[in-house]
Formats: structure tokens, sequence, C-alpha cells
């Protein structure tokens, strides 16, 4: 019971600092990006520089030699298929909420508010440090913050907990009404994909979902039929994504999903349930966090316009 009181004690106290440290970050990178701006004018430069220079304050709080670890740890080897399954899991997640979530901007412009506004400042320039940024440095530095310091930090008290508390964090983190649901779901895609395989595999499928998202704003200035063209290719490729995994991978789908109604695999569920449940309400409730959150959301709802 002693032993149990003072591993809560050194998880609070852990959950504690990494938020202090995200909220530092946070600082840090809104306001070189404002002094930046001013300076630089380009975008991607300084988007690029501010997220680099942003991230040090949580590279002191894990350390040089834990990152270094969390970074190169590997659960299981990854290939091309794994690579396309996600990836399309993560497309077909996109593609089916993407409507629901755009119903919240149809709903504000009613009220005659708007939040394309803070979206078209990061995703509205085509040059080409944005895209680089977009495409390379965000997902890179994105998943060093929130798989390979948060999740990994809480996943040596519960993986299921380290999933759901790094995605939720990385959905506020995008600021936006309408991104925000969507990055929460995709979040929890990428945290899973590197607590099952590794850091690098997460690092792959972000920067291809960011790329394929790039193309296709590309092609939607184009013409309509060239955008159509490369949606039916996209629809397609989820499809026969997820389905060859399936079909390549069904042994071991077979034995995972029988071992889920073996009585000593359930009681260990179980197990790993309540230890999971402790965890998040250690995560929420720590005060860092509840500010770190609550900081999110203020700019979130600061960034709603009215339709000019």
């Amino acid at each position: 019971m002693i032993i149990r009181r003072e591993y809560l004690l050194h998880e609070k106290e852990n959950i504690a600092k990494m938020g202090w440290a995200l909220i530092l970050r946070g600082i840090i990178f809104n306001l070189l990006s404002i002094f930046l701006i001013k300076i630089i004018g380009n975008e991607g430069i300084v988007l690029s520089i501010s997220s680099t220079i942003a991230i040090v304050p949580v590279l002191i709080y894990i350390g040089k030699d834990t990152m270094i670890e969390n970074i190169k740890k590997k659960n299981k080897a990854f290939g091309l298929l794994d690579i396309l399954f996600f990836l399309g899991i993560i497309l077909l997640f996109s593609s089916v909420f993407s409507p629901v979530f755009d119903n919240i901007e149809k709903i504000l412009n009613i009220y005659g508010f708007t939040s394309i506004s803070s979206t078209e400042a990061v995703s509205s320039s085509d040059s080409l440090m944005m895209i680089i940024y977009i495409v390379l440095i965000a997902p890179v530095v994105e998943e060093v913050i929130y798989r390979a310091v948060v999740m990994r930090s809480i996943e040596k008290y519960s993986p299921s907990a380290a999933i759901i508390s790094s995605a939720v964090i990385f959905g506020t983190m995008h600021k936006n009404i309408t991104q925000t649901p969507a990055s929460i779901i995709a979040g929890l895609i990428l945290a899973y994909a590197a607590y099952r395989y590794s850091i690098k595999f997460s690092i792959i499928i972000h920067i291809l979902n960011n790329l394929i998202g790039q193309l296709a704003r590309i092609t939607s200035k184009m013409s309509i039929e060239i955008f159509s063209l490369y949606t039916i290719i996209l629809y397609l490729f989820i499809l026969i994504a997820i389905i060859s995994f399936i079909i390549i991978k069904r042994r071991t789908i077979r034995c995972y999903i029988k071992n889920i109604f073996l009585d000593s695999a359930r009681k260990h569920r179980q197990e790993k349930i309540i230890k999971g449940k402790e965890t998040i309400k250690v995560f929420f409730t720590s005060k860092s966090i509840i500010i770190l959150i609550i900081i999110d959301l203020l700019i979130t709802i600061y960034q709603i316009k009215t339709i000019s």
C-alpha cells in the first residue's frame, strides 16, 4: 500500500513537471512566432525556427539520455504493409469524420462566425518553406513532443492512459475548433502506432498523412477533374491497404481475437483498465495539465472571428 502511494506520488510529480514544460514550450513558440514574423516575414521559416527552439523546455524536462532512449525504443519491427495500413486507417477516419467536423464551421457561419481565418494562417501559403514545415518539420517535432516525451513518460504507468492522454493534448494543441476533434482521433492512431511499433514508425505515418493532405489542397486548386481523380485514387488506396493488411495478417488477428475471450486475458485486461483509469485521473487533474488545456481552449475560442 505504501509502495503504491509512493508510486502515485511519483506519477503526479512527473506529470506536473511535464505540464509546465509544455506550457513553457507553448509560450516560447507563440512569442518567437510573433517576434520573428516581423523580421523574417516568411511564415514557413518562422514556424520552423519557432517550433524547433520551443522544444527546448520539453527536452530539459525529459533529459537527453531518456529522449534518445524513448526515440530508439522499438517494440516491434514494421514493414511497408504496416505503414500502408496505419496510413489507410488515419485517412479512413479523416474521410468519415471530416464532414461531421465541417458542420461545426457551418453552424458557426449561421451565427455569423468562422474559424477558417485561424487555419488559413497555417495552410494558405504555397511557399516551399511552408510546405517543408507542414510535411516534414511539424510531424517530427510533434511526434517527439507528444509521443517520444508525453506518451513515453506516461506509458510506464499505463499504456492505454498514455495513448489517450497524449492524443487529447495533441488535439487541443491545434487550437482550432474544427481541427481539434480530428487531431485527437489522429493522435490516438499515431500514439498506438508509436506504442505498438516505434516513434520512427509514427513519424513516417505522420509525414505521409500531412503530405497527402498537402497534395489534396494543391490538386483542389487545379481543377475539379484533377481533384476528383486524386480523391478516387486516395479512396482506392485506403481500401486496398486495409484489405491487404487484414488478409496477410489474418492469423495474427485471429489469435488476438481469441485471446480477448480467454479468462486469464480478461482478468489481466480488467486490471489494466483500472490502472489506466487511475492514470488518466491523475493526468487530467494535474494543475499544470488543466492550465495547459484551458490555455489551448481559450486560444481556440479567441481564434473564432466574425465573418467580414
